[in-house]
Parts: C-alpha cells; structure tokens; sequence
C-alpha cells in the first residue's frame, strides 16, 4: 500500500483469479486524487483534529459549518501531497482555520470564503501555501498597483516609496481621517484652499460657510468674522481701517443722548468770581440729562458734550464747560465768544473720570446751576443773559477698560 494516496501494490503471486479487487480499488483512489474533495464539517468544533490517511487521498478538502473555536487539521504524519482547500465554514471573531502537517512544521491559515492550495512533503518541513511567489507588477518601481481593464497596472503619477504616497488628485467620497491622532501634522503645500460648501472644525468650534464668512466658537452671521465667547488680544492690539491702532484699552460700553429738541433755557447769572455759581438758579438742558451705570470699578469713563448756545447781549462773554463729581470740580475749560457778534460758539468739552465705581450716576448738562454731577456753563461777565437752543446739543459717555 502506498503512503500518499493508499494505492493497493499486490505482493507476487497474490489475488489469483482476484487481480481485479487491487486494481479497481486503485483506480477507485486515483480518481479521487483528480476530482473528489473531503467535506470537513466544522460545526461545534475547536482544538487539533488529525486526518485520516483516506481523508487525505482525494484533490482537496472543502469545510463547511461553524466551529466553536480555532481549528488546525493536521494531515498524517509521512503523508505528503498537494490540496485545493475551499474555506465555506462561518467564523467568528478571531476564529482561524489552519492546515498542518502531524510531521512537524508550520500551518498555513485558511481565511474564510478564500481558496488556497497547500502542500505537504510529510516531514518535518510542514504544510506551505504554494502560493508563496510574488506576483509580477507592472509598471515602474513604487508605482502602486491597480485593476487597469482586469490585470495590475501602475501610473507614474500614483506612487508610495515607503514614506511618500503621490497622487496628482485625491477624491474622497464620505469621511476621511488623516493622521494618527494626537501630535500628527497635517501640512498642506498650495497656494489656495477651495471648500465650495464650506467648512465645520470640532463641531462647530471653527466653521466658514461658503460665503466666506467666519464664525469662531458660532456660526457665521452677516459679518465677516464672528465670535461667540472672549477675544483676548495678547499683544499688538487691534488696529482699525482709519489706521488707528488699540492697544491699551477696552471700550465696555458706550451711551449717547439724541439732540436737543427746539427748546430754550435761559436766564441772568451775576458772578465775577470765574467759577461756577454758588447760588441757585440756571435751568438744566433736558435732552441732555444721563443716567450711566459702569460695568467695572476699574474702569474710566470719557465723557463728551457739545452745547449750542446763544446771548443776550453783544461783547467779549466767556463761559465755562466744568464737569462735577458730587461737590468736586474735576474739569473746566474757558471758552470766548467772538467779539459783538452775540453768538456763541457750539462749546465741546471732553472730560476723563477715572474709576467711577459701579453705582449708577446721573450726569446732566445744565445752564449756571450747581448741584449734582453736572457740566456747567457760567456767565463770568455780571448781569449777562446766556441760553440754549437749537438741536445740536448731545452727551455721550463712553466707558473704557483701564490699563
């Protein structure tokens, strides 16, 4: 009997008359060697299984079911031959399926739903994969190979050398991850970057829509740049498109009256002294009145008005625009009329009152009354009649972040 596929070798003389038993029975083997498979039923299998050598003596083996483990099937030990093996058995997560020789040697894995051919000398060498050649690539060395009309081709322009993959145009249908994680760098080499419909980074943390517009921790509206939270400028400021440059300040808030409706408030002011009356009397500007409450203790408010105002009389009158805090006189300045022509000048005062608290203030402009935090303006020149009229008087008090 032979080793590999069991063909009957009748001693001399043996089967007289009975010659036809060993033949058939060979014959019956070798057509099982050309054209029969073993059927291995994997179902509720693990662990080694060893093959019988009448397993081994048809083409190939086909396996079929579900194990409930890895399997190796080990051919017997000095059986050698060459078999087609069809994987059809379900398998599971990390469940293998595995060709061995009892010689000895390595095991050949078989992957689920593949076909491959292994072969076996019977010793110690162990079961191989004939399949261990490389195939032939086409194309020039690190082109990558691809299904050109059903066989490998490669494209000049489609290469990897081990570091660099190149691709002349790279087209991503559906998610794309690059990069391994943190720490790797995404380095793009080009002048533009086109997103026609736009962009989303970290959930909406950074987005562009496909209006240029920017949004920074929100969604883009009708600006240029948007920014939902705080923008912290460490240094070099913020310069504007009339070229001023911002680099120590913060504007917090800014509070404006309207202009005065067509109003007059007039009156006689006796004093000589140059500063504000002590006595009652005088009106207040009433579209010029303020309530301002400060968002920070720290801050500082800059403080502008602009009273339009007329006199009674001709001659050299000067008056005063002063700013009050309480009883104290922060600031003042003097202004002139022009000489005999009765007109007085618009009158602009801008004032500094630094760390304001954060408790409301009334400011009011007022006509020679003292009491309050108010602007004054003040006849100096005794028994002269000063008003105001018209619709360009206004305050406005911006509050500034010191520092």
């Amino acid at each position: 009997m032979t080793v590999n596929k069991l063909l009957s070798t009748p001693a001399h003389g043996s089967f007289v008359d009975d010659w036809d038993q060993p033949l058939n029975a060979n014959f019956v083997n070798i057509d099982e060697a050309f054209g029969n498979y073993t059927t291995l039923n994997t179902t509720g299998l693990s662990g080694t299984i060893a093959l019988t050598a009448s397993m081994c003596v048809p083409l190939g083996f086909v396996m079929t079911g579900t194990p409930s483990g890895s399997i190796v099937y080990t051919t017997p030990a000095g059986v050698g031959g060459l078999w087609p093996i069809r994987n059809q058995a379900t398998l599971g997560a990390s469940i293998t399926i595995g060709f061995a020789s009892a010689s000895g040697g390595s095991t050949v894995n078989i992957p689920a739903a593949t076909n491959i051919a292994v072969s076996a000398t019977g010793d110690s060498a162990g079961m191989v994969d004939i399949d261990t050649g490389a195939g032939s690539a086409a194309g020039s060395n690190t082109q990558i190979q691809v299904n050109v009309l059903g066989t490998l081709g490669g494209y000049s322009t489609f290469t990897f050398d081990g570091t660099t993959f190149h691709t002349p145009q790279l087209t991503v249908d559906g998610n794309a991850i690059i990069g391994s994680g943190a720490g790797s760098t995404l380095r793009i080499n080009g002048t533009a970057i086109a997103t026609p419909n736009g962009f989303n980074f970290n959930t909406g943390a950074f987005q562009m829509n496909a209006g240029g517009m920017l949004g920074i921790g929100t969604a883009p509206t009708a600006a240029l740049l948007t920014i939902g939270g705080l923008l912290n400028i460490t240094s070099g400021g913020l310069k504007w498109g009339n070229g001023l440059t911002q680099t120590t300040s913060q504007v917090l808030q800014i509070s404006t009256t309207g202009t005065t409706a067509s109003s007059t408030v007039a009156g006689i002011y006796n004093t000589t002294t140059g500063v504000a009356p002590t006595t009652a009397g005088g009106a207040a500007v009433a579209a010029l009145a303020k309530s301002f409450t400060p968002q920070s203790s720290s801050s500082t408010l800059e403080i502008e008005i602009v009273v339009k105002g007329t006199t009674g009389g001709g001659g050299n009158d000067c008056f005063w625009l002063c700013l009050f805090r309480g009883s104290t006189l922060v600031d003042f300045a003097p202004w002139e009329l022009f000489p005999g022509t009765g007109q007085m000048d618009t009158i602009t005062l801008k004032t500094w009152l630094a760390s304001p608290g954060t408790s409301a203030q009334a400011f009011t402009v007022r006509i020679g009354s003292n009491g309050g935090n108010a602007f004054y303006v003040n006849s100096t020149n005794n028994g002269t009649i000063i008003d105001q009229a018209g619709l360009t008087s206004w305050i406005s008090i911006k509050e500034l972040l010191a520092g």
